[in-house]
């Protein structure tokens, strides 16, 4: 049994603390309702406020995954902790410069919060991605799949557990302390991002190798022997076999990476596979709703958290079984192709089911966070084991571009489909269209199958 030394240890303690205090900013609508008492905001302004926070956080991803590859997760954990101090305290310092008097905000105050907490949004990518990009570096060669499943399921749990701080320690007698719920945010956030600076890997210690295959300590693709080819079609495989190992060793810029059918592949299947799952978590209220007529607030509330656990134990669950196939395996790579592909699958089974008249939620609820969470541990194990390691940030974050735009679509999607008086037809209409995506997700994970079984005849 490998024994785990101080500083790897360090590490993983800074990694955890990190994502488990990177999801604060989702605990909005524990206190936007002080953004309407005290400022006077609208619903629309408090929606868009959440919405372009949200969007921040998936726009900044590839830029702090960037800076975490070259600068190392320390250095973009420090950046994190001292933007989610200054986003929080500021949002504080607005709420507390309230005018009673004013009817309705001022223009100037709305975008003076919405900047604050575009701020944070910014943080929880930065947070994030100094989590799975320090574990990864110190832990993704010997168990890729957990070195991104535990970050990935804590940041999960991270919403789950401020909204429970904040409801016991800032709510009393249905009054809620704003002001000691921010300042504790800032407090606890800047504190585990210095802890951190300190803990996580600087470049001169991070383990940078090549992406893993065949025993998850070979190279993605051998250079190939420069034997001679006797026969055209050993010229052939040649000729493939060092195109297709510069496109993957040589991948070090933006553009170059693009520029591989592979990555489009992926992307696609992050998009429409995560899209509808997204879709699900967010609309949960409405579908709830459409099965149940006059669905109570406690039963939403439990399949929210249905979902959420479903989401964790897939994580960590998927993560663990993938490590544990694919070490010293020929196949890992196809491996973890096959376990991303069971989600779409699975999803589509179910899609399709709700489409022929299937009204089971909890089945929806556990499937959707199944789905979920396969999705977003398989898809960064896959880039971190086929891409080289040194740019797994910036790789990983451009991905997440691909399910910000799933999510943004398949949500909308959901508005103007759904109609509050044909409540059940229009959620078959939704979920009829949702399992067509998945079965188009399907499609290019096996095209990215077969991609692998080309790179893995290079060897």
């Amino acid at each position: 049994m490998t024994r785990i030394s101080g500083t790897n240890l360090a590490t993983a303690s800074c990694a955890m603390a990190n994502a488990l205090t990177a999801g604060s900013v989702f605990t909005y609508p524990v206190f936007s309702p002080a953004l309407q008492s005290l400022l006077h905001f609208s619903v629309k302004q408090v929606a868009a406020t959440a919405s372009i926070a949200i969007l921040c956080q998936y726009v900044c991803a590839a830029l702090w995954g960037a800076l975490a590859d070259r600068r190392g997760s320390a250095l973009v954990s420090l950046a994190a902790g001292l933007s989610f101090f200054l986003g929080y305290m500021a949002l504080s310092i607005l709420l507390s410069a309230s005018e009673p008097s004013t009817p309705t905000a001022p223009f100037h105050i709305w975008i003076a919060v919405t900047l604050a907490y575009s701020v944070c949004g910014s943080a929880t990518g930065g947070s994030y991605f100094a989590a799975i990009t320090g574990a990864t570096q110190v832990f993704g060669i010997s168990h890729p799949g957990l070195s991104i499943a535990g970050p990935a399921s804590l940041f999960g749990l991270s919403p789950l557990l401020f909204t429970f701080i904040g409801t016991r320690l800032f709510g009393h007698d249905d009054q809620f302390d704003v002001f000691g719920y921010l300042h504790m945010l800032a407090g606890v956030t800047l504190v585990v991002n210095l802890c951190g600076w300190i803990g996580l890997p600087e470049p001169a210690r991070s383990t940078i190798l090549t992406p893993s295959h065949d025993s998850e300590r070979e190279p993605l693709i051998s250079q190939p022997t420069r034997s001679h080819p006797k026969t055209v079609d050993a010229r052939e495989q040649s000729t493939t076999c060092e195109t297709m190992s510069h496109d993957v060793v040589q991948a070090n810029s933006v553009a170059r990476f693009l520029t591989q059918p592979s990555v489009w592949c992926l992307g696609l299947v992050v998009l429409l596979t995560a899209g509808p799952a997204e879709m699900t978590v967010s609309s949960i209220g409405a579908v709830a709703d459409s099965f149940i007529s006059t669905a109570p607030v406690a039963l939403k509330a439990r399949h929210v958290q249905l979902m959420s656990l479903a989401n964790t134990l897939t994580r960590l669950g998927s993560g663990w079984l993938s490590d544990k196939l694919c070490r010293d395996s020929p196949q890992a790579s196809r491996i973890r192709l096959s376990f991303m592909a069971f989600a779409p699958m699975l999803y589509a089974t179910v899609c399709c089911w709700i489409m022929l008249g299937g009204a089971k939620l909890w089945l929806l609820s556990i499937t959707t966070g199944i789905c979920y969470g396969t999705i977003f541990t398989m898809a960064p194990s896959i880039v971190a084991t086929t891409w080289p390691m040194t740019d797994f940030g910036r790789n990983y974050g451009i991905i997440s571009y691909f399910a910000a735009v799933g999510s943004f679509a398949f949500t909308f999607l959901f508005g103007v489909l759904f109609d509050q008086t044909v409540q059940r037809g229009s959620i078959r209409l939704i979920y009829g269209v949702s399992g067509l995506s998945e079965l188009l997700a399907v499609g290019f994970t096996i095209m990215l199958y077969r991609y692998q079984h080309k790179h893995e005849q290079c060897r």
